[in-house]
């Protein structure tokens, strides 16, 4: 709306082409579209002129009677500003009185204007500090995230308020148990990760009291197999041939013809050159790693039915040592890593960390944020996971009195911390022929 006003406003003038236009005219189109109640062309207009006042010595460079007719007008843009306001305000609605302000706050830069714009801010903030005085009323202990939500509303209007602790929120998490064929060592990192996957997850809250508890059980191998293999390489040769004529034989005698002369026979030969398909054989140690990943993770985290972790892997690598050399083939010493069981395992715990955290994030959701109708209590835990199911919005519009849709970006929490994520360990240096020598199985979480 502002831009098509604009549009209007400036008639014939275009922004990057200069205006022959005096200031004068353009102060009378100004006072047009505010007579008008176009307020919105009006401040559009408004702000050109001032750029264009500030680019011709300013205010003070200005005769008498323009400047009053500018001073009128700046008077005008501060009274759109309070009926952009004072509507919602009246209301109750700071968060859409807000909105309303964020929407002309483009057209008020000039600093002509910043008055107009601070009282705007100003009456926005006093009526938020009183809204937040109203909701802090309806904060109780049984609903600790309804008083989060409080809180951070009240901290977005400058007014400070401790919300009520979570006693039942989750701070921390205990992980017991292994896995047939783990050592210790790798039952220990196992279950540090799972705690880091939850501390990353929407299950995790950093001012929580209470213990979430743990236990993974499951099967890990890893077999090797080594034996002595012949492989076969194509490549061409170059060969000389002999490069000989062909004679046909004569034809046969036809009676009453006389005697038939053969064809003359070729001088000499020549030796040509051919490509022809050939096969290197040689031999190499071959090794074989089977691995096998399954574990089964279930986590008491207060949700209404214990969460399970699924999480399947399997993957087969083929790996060459030897020390050939044969160029036609394009054969070289080669000499493949086959990852060790430990280094396998480290490697798959590590890359799961992020399909294990959206997993544990969709059971948080599916737990408590696919319902019907919610309480404000519950409604802002969803928010805060960044759920806005139309129950969700509905409850937070009732308790707050107004559209909820401006509240969201203020009940969002911060993101995690980084280091959360575990550091990538440098990747293994990629291996010669690798095609065909890796039996891979996508993981599976769930």
């Amino acid at each position: 709306m502002v831009l098509l006003a604009g549009g209007c406003a400036s008639g014939s003038v275009t922004a990057d082409r200069p205006t022959d236009e005096s200031i004068e005219t353009q102060l009378a189109q100004v006072a047009s579209f505010r007579a008008s109640n176009h307020r919105d062309a009006a401040l559009a207009a408004l702000d050109r002129v001032l750029r264009r006042v500030n680019q011709q010595g300013g205010a003070a460079a200005l005769p008498p009677s323009t400047r009053a007719q500018l001073d009128a007008e700046i008077r005008g843009a501060a009274d759109t500003v309070r009926a952009s306001v004072d509507g919602p305000l009246a209301a109750g609605h700071p968060l859409a009185a807000e909105a309303a302000l964020g929407r002309l706050s483009p057209l008020l830069t000039d600093a002509a204007l910043a008055p107009a714009r601070q009282a705007g801010a100003d009456a926005i903030k006093k009526t938020g500090q009183e809204s937040c005085a109203r909701l802090q009323a309806t904060v109780t202990p049984e609903a600790p995230y309804w008083g989060l939500g409080v809180s951070r509303y009240c901290a977005h209007f400058g007014t400070t308020f401790a919300p009520p602790p979570r006693p039942n929120a989750l701070g921390s998490f205990e992980v017991s148990g292994t896995l047939a064929g783990l050592s210790a060592a790798q039952a220990a990192h196992l279950r540090d990760s799972v705690g880091r996957w939850l501390r990353a997850s929407f299950w995790f809250d950093p001012d929580g009291k209470a213990v979430g508890r743990g236990s993974v059980a499951g099967n890990y191998a890893a077999t090797f197999k080594h034996q002595t293999v012949t492989l076969h390489a194509p490549y061409k040769q170059t060969v000389g041939i002999a490069n000989v004529s062909i004679v046909p034989p004569p034809p046969a005698p036809v009676p009453g013809k006389g005697v038939v002369v053969p064809p003359r026979l070729p001088d000499n030969t020549g030796i040509g050159w051919a490509s022809v398909d050939q096969t290197f054989a040689y031999d190499t140690e071959e090794t074989r790693g089977d691995y096998s990943l399954g574990a089964s993770v279930k986590l008491d985290v207060g949700a209404p039915a214990p969460v399970t972790l699924e999480i399947r892997r399997a993957q087969g690598i083929k790996g060459y040592d030897h020390d050939v050399t044969f160029e036609p083939a394009e054969i070289t010493p080669r000499h493949d890593d086959v990852p060790t069981s430990q280094q396998w395992f480290d490697s798959q715990i590590a890359s799961m960390w992020g399909k294990a955290v959206w997993a544990l994030n969709r059971k948080f959701i599916g737990a408590y944020c696919k319902r019907e109708s919610f309480s404000a209590d519950e409604a802002v835990r969803c928010v805060a996971a960044g759920q806005q199911p139309p129950g969700v919005m509905a409850a937070l519009a009732q308790a707050i009195g107004e559209d909820a849709g401006s509240l969201v970006p203020l009940l969002q929490p911060p993101p995690p911390p980084k280091e959360e994520a575990p550091a990538k360990k440098p990747a293994r240096p990629a291996q010669k022929a690798s095609s065909g020598a890796v039996d891979d199985e996508e993981p599976v979480i769930d």
